[in-house]
């Protein structure tokens, strides 16, 4: 029998790189983060392995900066949000934000800008260019996620 193992002081956070299920763990003392490939769930329990040292570095060298952010917008407390998915739509790439502590319902879509570790997150405020990264998202995701229309 697997015995159910839980961190203590720490937040998990499942998200997507490009196709690939992964599981953060973060744990509050010292930020220390561990990357796990989430490979299955049974009911509550999920099945996590080991990416391997170099995947876990390329992956995290692309996400570690962006992975929590803060969204500011005009009269309104600022968002706490961590990435739910981070995939590419043509030359650009998007993250999918989820606001932490939430029911995971609403999407927030920012362009990630640069190469790392000079990234940075942009709004993506064009209503075509909003549209279509939406349906890439939900093309490719459309299996995973619930999507509302």
């Amino acid at each position: 029998m697997i015995p159910s193992i839980q961190f203590q002081g720490a937040e998990h956070c499942a998200f997507y790189f490009e196709d690939v299920h992964l599981m953060l763990v973060q744990f509050e003392r010292e930020s220390f983060r561990m990357l796990y490939l989430l490979t299955g769930q049974t009911g509550d329990a999920l099945t996590l392995s080991f990416p391997g040292s170099l995947y876990t570095e390329q992956v995290m060298e692309q996400v570690e900066r962006i992975f929590f952010v803060e969204l500011n917008e005009l009269q309104r407390e600022p968002v706490r949000l961590a990435l739910g998915a981070y995939f590419p739509v043509g030359s650009n790439r998007v993250g999918a934000y989820y606001e932490r502590g939430s029911d995971e319902t609403t999407l927030y879509f920012l362009r990630i800008v640069g190469d790392a570790p000079d990234v940075t997150l942009e709004t993506i405020e064009d209503p075509s260019e909003h549209r279509a990264v939406a349906e890439a998202f939900q093309t490719r995701y459309q299996n995973v996620f619930f999507i509302e229309k």
